[in-house]
């Protein structure tokens, strides 16, 4: 797990003066990624108004800070979000392994969601191929079992 400072404000050189008044104590300088989701990119943590289903009721309509960066981003293809519903079998089998598969266990599963990092980003699969990627209720994102998908 990396804190947040850790991976967007020290690899983006663009937010140096933002980090610099940043208090050591504040949200961002300790929250944590976490999850089985791991890019070197920040970016791809980044999510847009579209990938979270907001995307229809942003009003260009009027004046507003940030609207020529929504419009640019209005353009570009978007994640979707979608929710998830559980296989019995494969939550069974987390379960199970959680208890007894010793120190290559996976992580535990707790309803509606497992909290193991400020900010948990896992991998989905269907089969063996990466379709997207998970995030929780508590996060201001995504419902409990949202996902965004390529």
């Amino acid at each position: 797990m990396m804190s947040m400072a850790g991976r967007a404000l020290d690899l983006v050189e663009a937010m140096r003066p933002y980090r610099e008044w940043l208090s050591g104590n504040s949200w961002e300088a300790n929250a944590s990624l976490g999850g089985s989701y791991d890019s070197d990119d920040i970016q791809d943590y980044y999510q847009t108004p579209w990938d979270l289903g907001y995307g229809k009721v942003i009003n260009f309509d009027h004046d507003f800070i940030g609207r020529a960066a929504l419009e640019k981003l209005a353009e570009l293809p978007h994640r979707r979000k979608v929710f998830l519903r559980w296989n019995r079998d494969d939550v069974l089998d987390v379960v199970r392994g959680s208890l007894f598969d010793g120190a290559d266990r996976p992580k535990y599963l707790e309803t509606p969601s497992s909290t193991y990092a400020t900010l948990p980003f896992d991998q989905v699969h269907s089969g063996e191929r990466f379709v997207g990627v998970s995030t929780p209720a508590d996060t201001p994102s995504t419902s409990a079992t949202g996902a965004h998908w390529p």
